[in-house]
């Protein structure tokens, strides 16, 4: 024995055989032994006592194990525990240990850190206690008992749970649990773990979580269309109970690109760029506007970045519905446009009516000196034809001057019930021998209601919108297309168009398969000396005038057109109840008398041209170019005179004023009033204040001929 241990050990080892001979029972004991290098290794004896035949101790049998390699292993082990408690230390609240027996009962080993300062019992308490699941808040109870059935199957499991301390305060525990699996038995032989508390944390957790609730309750409670989805991915990630209605299902998950735009991608206006700022952080609103191509709604957008409750940035959008103030801002645009164009053409028809006095003043000198002499001419001679032509170009330069008065409304109109269906089935009689060949022309007469209105004018309306439509044709082959009809018409037509009211009206639509119109050219094809014919093959003033013949009449004109789709022209006349034949005309000899005539006119011309024409009737005349004048030779003689012709426009007395003093002196004395043009007074006006007859210059010698024998005949 002395040989093979050392003498402390011989010693040891010998008192050990003499005790097992002394009390044979087995003896199993770690010990060290030396081997033949002389280093010492840790072994495991076993020793049994032996006996001869007699049944007495004989002497002392046994072997040992060398279990230098297990020692090793649980040094090892040590330092790692070791190890793992000082880190468990720096990243957790405490940490543990537990064994587990063979039977699966827990033992505790060790614990360290702050456990008594965060639950309020010692080791031995919460021993005492019945262990760790003692101060778990009873409703988590299965959550460690679900950690441990992991562990079990040698798997690490963390968990968070609640426990009781004991102040009876609940606090909040993340336990990381990690396995110790023993292969060689296959079963788990210890557990070590980390505890940490984090009720704070939690308490933060919850806080932010409710805020986070009541602001999606706000949200949901705002009458606006709000959603909010990840800036990354565009998944939607919440709707508000407004949109959800407003789509009929509730789009959460969805990417908000597809479902809201049917886009392939991002959609290209897209604000989440703007939202972010250099640093990464929340940007000012981005508000926008812009019309939803699925439902056709138009929106007011405020786009801003916040953060989610998992503090990723997200885009909120909050919608407003505009569409009806998108439509009444169009509206309001379309009535500002046509204001404004109401406006320029008051302007221009103010322009027009300024100069019409004089340029009508001009033209009765030509046409009146043009017509009388045309009276002392031999018909056929080249001065004759010469001066024909002069008197046709005076007539077209008057009829250009109405139509400048019809287009500004100022033009006096002899108005009366007529049958348009008779107007207009004689008109285009008349334009189908203008037409080419290559031109259909339609007719759908549906109505044969009266309206109040001048013949003339009806006409000239229809006329000028065939004559354009049939220039729009006369390249090629087209159909022209004339219907009128009855339409009832409502406020929300009517209220777009000055001195209309909702009621009946006639409906006059000209429609052609022409070359039609661009927007620009639809939009500025009622302007006054607007066209786009060659020179010389339309003055622009057409369209002008029938616009302003049919809003004289208290209607409308409508124009549809797009380019190579021909144009459509829709008028609309208001229908009255009662009509009559219109007037059938005679043509008979020119008038005579011999009548005594006052006449006056500023211009010293026209006076003597009225002078010339009345007296080659057979009357006698007396002139006078100015009011005051005239004014005073009448009151001088008042009843040497059986008629008085005036002109409107003078200096210092107008010709309205001069008749009203006339009249005052001899209220029998027939006054006929002249003027190229007058804003200041018109028929209806004039014969109210005791004027007979109205008319308008330049006023030929047959048509001053029959006015005055009419009034002269009715004195």
């Amino acid at each position: 024995v002395h040989e093979i241990w050392p003498s402390e050990y011989a010693e040891v080892y010998h008192h050990k055989d003499l005790e097992l001979m002394r009390h044979p029972t087995r003896q199993i004991y770690e010990f060290e032994i030396r081997d033949k290098n002389g280093t010492l290794r840790p072994v495991i004896f076993y020793k049994n006592a032996f006996h001869d035949e007699h049944g007495n101790v004989a002497g002392v049998v046994g072997g040992f194990i060398d279990i230098t390699e297990r020692k090793d292993v649980e040094q090892e082990l040590k330092k790692s525990e070791e190890r793992y408690q000082s880190v468990s230390e720096i990243t957790s609240d405490y940490s543990y240990a537990y064994r587990v027996e063979p039977d699966g009962e827990l033992t505790i080993e060790w614990v360290t850190g702050a456990l008594k300062r965060i639950t309020g019992f010692s080791r031995e308490e919460v021993s005492s206690r019945g262990g760790w699941e003692s101060l778990i808040y009873p409703e988590d109870i299965s959550i460690p008992l679900g950690q441990l059935k992991s562990l079990l199957s040698n798997q690490s499991k963390t968990v968070e749970y609640r426990i009781i301390d004991k102040t009876g305060n609940i606090r909040w525990m993340r336990d990381f649990a990690k396995p110790i699996w023993d292969a060689k038995e296959n079963r788990l032989k210890r557990i070590y773990g980390a505890v940490q508390e984090f009720t704070e944390q939690k308490d933060a957790e919850e806080a932010l979580r409710s805020s986070h609730e009541r602001f999606l309750t706000v949200l949901d409670s705002i009458d606006a269309t709000i959603y909010v989805a990840d800036m990354e991915t565009y998944e939607i990630l919440f709707m508000n109970k407004h949109m959800v209605a407003s789509f009929g299902k509730d789009l959460t998950g969805e990417i908000c690109w597809n479902v809201f735009r049917n886009e392939a991608g991002p959609c290209p206006h897209c604000t989440n760029d703007q939202l972010i700022d250099a640093k990464g952080e929340p940007a000012d609103v981005c508000v926008w506007q812009g019309k939803n191509p699925i439902t056709g709604k138009w929106y007011i957008n405020y786009d801003r970045a916040i953060r989610w409750i998992d503090n990723r940035l997200v885009r909120l959008q909050i919608a407003s519905d505009i569409t009806h103030l998108k439509s009444l801002e169009e509206e309001r645009m379309q009535f500002e446009e046509k204001l404004q164009k109401a406006q320029k053409l008051e302007a221009i028809g103010t322009l027009a009516g300024g100069i019409a006095h004089d340029f009508n003043n001009i033209l009765a000198a030509i046409m009146g000196f043009t017509e009388m002499s045309l009276e002392n001419i031999e018909k056929d001679t080249t001065l004759y034809n010469n001066l024909q032509e002069v008197f046709r170009a005076g007539k077209r330069a008057t009829d250009l001057v109405k139509q400048i008065l019809s287009f500004s409304r100022q033009t006096e109109q002899q108005r009366k019930p007529v049958q348009a269906n008779l107007i207009v089935k004689e008109t285009l009689k008349f334009l189908r021998a203008s037409l080419p060949t290559t031109i259909e022309v339609r007719q759908d007469i549906r109505s044969d209601s009266i309206i109040l209105a001048d013949p003339t004018h009806i006409h000239q309306i229809l006329m000028n919108i065939c004559t354009n439509a049939g220039h729009a044709m006369r390249d090629k082959s087209g159909v022209l297309e004339v219907k009128l009809e009855n339409i009832e018409l409502d406020a929300d037509f009517t209220s777009g168009h000055r001195d209309m009211k909702p009621g009946l009206y006639l409906n006059l639509t000209v429609s052609d398969t022409g070359q039609g119109m661009s927007p620009q050219v639809l939009g500025r094809i009622f302007d006054p000396f607007f066209t786009t014919k060659e020179p010389g093959e339309g003055t622009g003033m057409g369209l002008s005038a029938v616009h302003g013949i049919v809003g004289s009449h208290g209607g409308a004109i409508t124009a549809y057109s797009k380019p190579g789709q021909g144009a459509t022209f829709k008028v609309y006349l208001p229908i009255i109840e009662m009509g009559q034949e219109p007037e059938k005309r005679t043509e008979g000899p020119i008038p005579t008398g011999t009548e005594h005539i006052l006449f006056v006119d500023d211009e010293p011309a026209l006076v003597d041209l009225g002078k010339r024409i009345l007296e080659s009737l057979g009357y006698e005349v007396t002139t006078r170019t100015s009011s005051f004048e005239a004014l005073q030779l009448f009151k001088a003689k008042p009843q040497s005179f059986d008629l008085v012709i005036t002109d409107m426009t003078m200096p210092n007395m107008t010709g309205d004023d001069l008749a009203k003093e006339l009249i005052q002196i001899n209220p029998e004395i027939p006054v006929i009033l002249c003027t190229g043009y007058s804003a200041r007074i018109n028929q209806e006006q004039a014969i109210a204040m005791g004027i007979r007859a109205f008319a308008y210059k330049p006023v030929l010698r047959k048509e001053i001929a029959k006015t005055i024998r009419k009034v002269l005949n009715a004195k």
